[in-house]
This record gives C-alpha cells, sequence and structure tokens, in this order.
C-alpha cells in the first residue's frame, strides 16, 4: 500500500509549511511468521505565505497546486485551517 498523506504543519512568522509524505507498508505472511516493512519520504511541500499557496517537489519544481490537492486526501482541508486564506482561493 502506498499513499501522499500531508504532514504536520509548521508555521514560523506567517509563513506556513505543510510537508507532504508517502508512506509505504508492505507485508506477507510467510511459513515462519509475519514480514513487515514501512518507510516515509517526503515527497513535496506547500508553502503559504502572504504570497499565496505554492507547491513544490523535493528537486523545487513548482507543482500544480490542484493536483496535488486530489492526490493528497485531506490538504484542502489543512490548508483552509492553517493558511488563514478566504475558501475562495482554494475551493477545488
Amino acid at each position: 500500500m502506498s499513499r501522499l498523506l500531508a504532514g504536520t504543519p509548521l508555521t514560523l512568522d506567517g509563513v506556513t509549511v505543510i510537508p507532504i509524505e508517502r508512506v509505504d507498508v508492505c507485508g506477507r505472511n510467510m511459513k515462519r511468521g509475519y514480514w513487515l516493512y514501512g518507510s516515509k519520504k517526503a515527497e513535496a511541500i506547500v508553502i503559504c505565505d502572504l504570497q499565496g499557496i505554492r507547491a513544490f517537489d523535493m528537486q523545487a519544481n513548482e507543482l500544480s497546486l490542484k493536483e496535488l490537492i486530489k492526490d493528497v486526501n485531506g490538504l484542502n482541508g489543512l490548508l483552509k485551517k492553517w493558511a488563514e486564506i478566504p475558501d475562495e482561493v482554494i475551493d477545488i
């Protein structure tokens, strides 16, 4: 199972950063027990400040915020709560 999740937002001096993480969990029932593997890695960040809301991947390439909101369940709600930006700006 692989899924994109929004991490815990961090706000400092009016700038909010929301990490986007890929979580992978794999498991298999073997004859002698159960094998389980999990990992979490950074995929992108969302930056909310006075200039607006922008998303970047880990190579600093700008991402489509609309696509990221579609891919990351609950990101839209986090943006409304933490970015302190009117709903119409991020209403997808």
